[in-house]
């Protein structure tokens, strides 16, 4: 493996535990490099700082890194802060929102919550409460995003996301696994329930509502899943995921964990996972399940970067795979024509008549030869996609 990923791991432990881990002569400027990747900057450089060697690095590279810091920091502060606020108004005029991801994830880092960068909060309510939280957020700086509902009504979206102009993204969840979900049907009885059996937390001083611990650690690994098997999952995931199992080890029904997660066929991708924590991250989460690739899961998160979208060719190898995976195998005119409802999720459609498919077709053929003109990068990007794609086979995932 190459030594800058184990570095780069290390200082993140460090970071979360407060104590130097071992360095393999580190390259500061990779380990920089791999922290704007996957958007944890803050997170890194508070590890880099607990070595006195990190101190007598050029004072260019130290002060970059501190400014890029501070300034990430300082905006985080201020989103967590419209959300809090934003989350007790809510809450005062009777919605009982159930907080998904983002804050919840964000408290798992303690003193170093806000460095982790997090510019979107996904909350879940009623679909009878979503008039009236509409109002309240838009009478509150937030603006709907634009969508084509054709004739249908907003109750009927799995999400609608608002945004307000400090950046922050607010997503509202009218049901927790989106309907063009390939594993919606297998996983939705997992979340019935969800208001029955929610916890609530003191956060920042403030109270909030989340899922169970079960249903919520279930759902940050269906949020990996999600992205593994399209673009690429980073780091940052795989933190949250791992640290809210360690957390909450004792909360957790780990049998219906692993019965939900062996339903998606995902074992030996969640044992590899958990192999990952305790091998890098000091983090030890039991399981019954068998890997034995792991080097290769480790090697495709550190080259996705935050969200799977590191570098250009990742794109095309991400369409790659999201055919694959709703297919069971790879069709090369998906990625120049994709089915219906690939373009519904694509443009936040709700129906998409037949007069309008060839449109969207020209569309997206007009933007891949003019992100792909150059040979080379569609190469890389063909030879990534049909990569990812074994990988995905290798841990059964798509036959």
């Amino acid at each position: 493996m190459d030594p800058q990923i184990y570095n780069f791991l290390a200082v993140i432990n460090t970071a979360i535990r407060g104590r130097p881990m071992k360095l393999k002569k580190p390259d500061w400027e990779r380990i920089s490099a791999y922290a704007k990747s996957h958007n944890i900057v803050p997170l890194v450089y508070e590890g880099c700082s607990k070595y006195e060697i990190f101190n007598k690095t050029p004072i260019e590279l130290r002060n970059k890194y501190f400014a890029s810091s501070i300034a990430k920091i300082r905006e985080q502060i201020l989103r967590t802060q419209i959300f809090l606020d934003i989350y007790e108004k809510l809450l005062s005029a009777g919605i009982k929102p159930l907080l998904l991801k983002g804050l919840i994830c964000r408290s798992l880092y303690g003193e170093l919550a806000d460095h982790r960068p997090s510019r979107d909060e996904d909350i879940y309510i009623k679909k009878e409460d979503f008039d009236l939280c509409r109002n309240i957020l838009e009478q509150n700086g937030f603006a709907m995003e634009k969508l084509d509902l054709a004739g249908k009504a907003l109750s009927e979206l799995s999400v609608v996301t608002f945004l307000h102009k400090s950046g922050l993204i607010l997503e509202v969840h009218l049901s927790l696994i989106e309907n063009t979900s390939q594993i919606n049907s297998r996983l939705n009885s997992c979340f019935e329930n969800a208001y029955e059996d929610c916890v609530g937390q003191e956060l920042d001083g403030r109270l909030i509502y989340s899922m169970s611990h079960t249903k919520c650690y279930l759902y940050l690994f269906l949020h990996f899943y999600k992205h593994f098997i399209s673009y690429g999952v980073g780091i940052r995931q795989v933190l949250d995921l791992l640290l809210y199992g360690e957390k909450y080890y004792s909360e957790i029904d780990w049998e219906k964990v692993e019965e939900n997660i062996r339903s998606l066929s995902a074992d030996k991708l969640y044992a590899d996972l958990l192999h990952i924590g305790s091998l890098y991250l000091d983090i030890n989460i039991k399981t019954g399940f068998s890997g034995g690739i792991y080097s290769l899961l480790l090697e495709d998160i550190m080259n996705a970067g935050v969200f799977g979208r590191a570098t250009p060719e990742r794109r095309i190898g991400g369409n790659m795979t999201i055919s694959a995976a709703r297919s069971g195998s790879l069709h090369y005119s998906d990625l120049l024509m994709p089915k219906k409802a690939a373009l519904m999720r694509k443009y936040r459609l709700t129906d998409i008549k037949s007069v309008r498919l060839p449109a969207l077709w020209i569309k997206r053929i007009c933007r891949f030869i003019r992100y792909n003109s150059d040979p080379a990068l569609l190469y890389k990007s063909l030879r990534l996609g049909r990569r990812r794609i074994k990988l995905l086979k290798s841990y059964g995932i798509i036959s």
